[in-house]
């Protein structure tokens, strides 16, 4: 997906994804900008990599930031994730902010940060998957031979990983609670942690 998408007819098309088209220059000082994907329930077992592109890494005034504090600019950006109503789509409307599911404020500084996989199965139901990877250095989006052999890596590896809640469940963890107790163990992404899981295994100490 990039700057050649046409939003409007493909608005009017109803295609099964949507891109609110690319932006180049997004000032701070404005309120920055927004780029957005929709994938409709048609797209069904299908994986794509997220990847977000620095256009401006090789910019001059980014060249001569790096001359002075000796690391590149940290362009700060938020990563969301929601359910939008197809039915209320339009140019100036795209998502709900009560449909928000995942807000996550971050930085970029390199020439891209890859965000993870989004994968559509086949009962049309989504699930994003998070990781760290690394596809190339490219500035805008790009999709090769190498990044077809990762990904399908990757997929293989997603496909055979323990998930956290069907093991918390063998162990007698239980998800519900009575209303105005506070969880034992709180795993909301706003409140989640790089400790939060290995917390819940008890240290060891070797005896020497």
């Amino acid at each position: 997906m990039g700057w050649n998408t046409q939003f409007e007819e493909s608005l009017r098309e109803k295609k099964n994804i949507l891109f609110s088209g690319d932006m180049t220059s997004a000032p701070k000082s404005k309120g920055g900008a927004t780029e957005a994907f929709y994938l409709n329930e048609n797209i069904r077992d299908d994986f794509a990599v997220v990847e977000l592109n620095h256009y401006t890494a090789y910019s001059d005034w980014n060249y001569h930031y790096q001359q002075r504090h000796g690391e590149p600019f940290p362009v700060p950006y938020k990563f969301v994730l929601g359910n939008a109503d197809p039915g209320q789509l339009s140019h100036d409307y795209l998502i709900h902010c009560q449909n928000l599911m995942v807000n996550i404020p971050n930085t970029i500084s390199e020439t891209s940060d890859f965000l993870g996989f989004l994968e559509s199965a086949p009962d049309g139901s989504k699930t994003f998957w998070f990781t760290h990877a690394k596809m190339g250095s490219d500035i805008v989006a790009h999709y090769s031979h190498m990044h077809a052999i990762a990904s399908a890596a990757l997929k293989s590896s997603f496909r055979s990983c323990l998930k956290l809640r069907p093991m918390l469940e063998k162990a007698g963890a239980r998800f519900e609670k009575p209303e105005g107790v506070p969880w034992d163990i709180d795993f909301s992404l706003d409140k989640i942690t790089k400790d939060s899981i290995l917390s819940l295994f008890p240290s060891t100490r070797a005896c020497v």
